[in-house]
C-alpha cells in the first residue's frame, strides 16, 4: 500500500504542481492588493452618474419624439457630446443629443479627452486618445479588458498604474477603467478558476479535474506522512 501511495502521490505532484503554485500566487494576489481602490481603479476617477432629467426637457426635443412610435423608456446619460438622451422604441434604440434634439454624431478626439479629463482623478498626465475598433488582448490573448466590446476609445495615462479610461465608440459615454493592476488580477483569476474563455465558470472540467488531483494528492501524501510517524515511532 505505501509503494502504491508513493508511486501515486509522485504521478498527482507532477501534474497538479504549477496549478497549485498558480492558485498560491492568486491567493496572495488577491489578499495583498487593494480591489477597489488600484485593480478596479476607483481611486483614479470619478464615476459619472446618469443626470436627472432637466425641467423642460420635453420641449426641448419634443419634435424628435413626436416622429418616434411606441417608446418604451428615456434614460439619461452623461457623454463627451454633452447630456444625451437614449430613447427606446419600436424595439430600437435612438441617441439624442439634449442640447438640440439632434440625433448624435461621432465624438471628437479632442472632446473624449477633455470629458475624460474632468473625471480622471490621478496624478499622470495625458498619453493618447484612440478609436479602437477591437482592444488589442493582453498576456498572450488571455485578457480582454472589454470582454469582446468593440468600437471604443481609450483614453491612456502615464501613471504608474497605466491608467486607461474607455468611451463608447459612437456616443462618447463612459465604460469602465482598467489598468496594469486589472490585467494582473484578471490574468490570476482565471488561471486561479482555470476558466480561460469567460473567467466566470467555477465548475468548469480543467477545475473539477485538477481539484480532484490535488485531492489525491494530498490524500495520498497523508498516508505517507502516517506511514513515517508509525515507523518513527516503532524505532523510539
Amino acid at each position: 500500500m505505501i509503494r502504491t501511495a508513493r508511486k501515486v502521490h509522485r504521478i498527482a505532484g507532477y501534474i497538479v504542481f504549477i496549478q497549485v503554485m498558480l492558485w498560491i500566487a492568486g491567493g496572495v494576489v488577491f489578499s495583498l492588493v487593494p480591489f477597489n481602490s488600484l485593480v478596479k481603479g476607483g481611486a483614479a476617477v470619478d464615476l459619472p452618474l446618469n443626470p436627472p432629467f432637466p425641467s423642460n426637457w420635453q420641449t426641448d426635443i419634443r419634435g424628435p419624439l413626436a416622429e418616434m412610435d411606441s417608446i418604451s423608456e428615456i434614460k439619461s446619460h452623461n457623454s463627451s457630446q454633452g447630456l444625451l438622451l437614449e430613447v427606446r422604441a419600436d424595439e430600437s434604440i435612438h441617441w439624442l443629443r439634449l442640447a438640440d434634439g439632434q440625433s448624435i454624431k461621432p465624438p471628437s478626439p479632442d472632446s473624449v479627452t477633455a470629458y475624460a479629463r474632468s473625471i480622471y482623478r490621478g496624478n499622470g498626465e495625458h498619453r493618447s486618445t484612440l478609436r479602437l475598433q477591437q482592444p488589442e488582448p493582453y498576456v498572450m490573448g488571455l485578457v480582454d479588458e472589454l470582454y469582446g466590446r468593440k468600437d471604443v476609445w481609450q483614453v491612456s495615462y502615464d501613471d504608474s498604474p497605466g491608467t486607461r479610461l474607455y468611451f463608447d465608440g459612437a456616443t462618447g459615454r463612459y465604460l469602465t477603467v482598467r489598468n496594469d493592476y486589472w490585467v494582473v488580477f484578471d490574468a490570476l483569476w482565471r488561471l486561479h478558476i482555470m476558466d480561460y474563455s469567460e473567467g466566470e465558470d467555477f465548475n468548469n472540467w480543467f477545475l473539477r479535474i485538477f481539484s480532484v488531483l490535488t485531492a489525491i494528492f494530498a490524500l495520498s501524501g497523508s498516508v505517507l506522512i502516517i506511514s513515517a510517524l508509525k515507523r518513527a515511532a516503532r524505532k523510539l
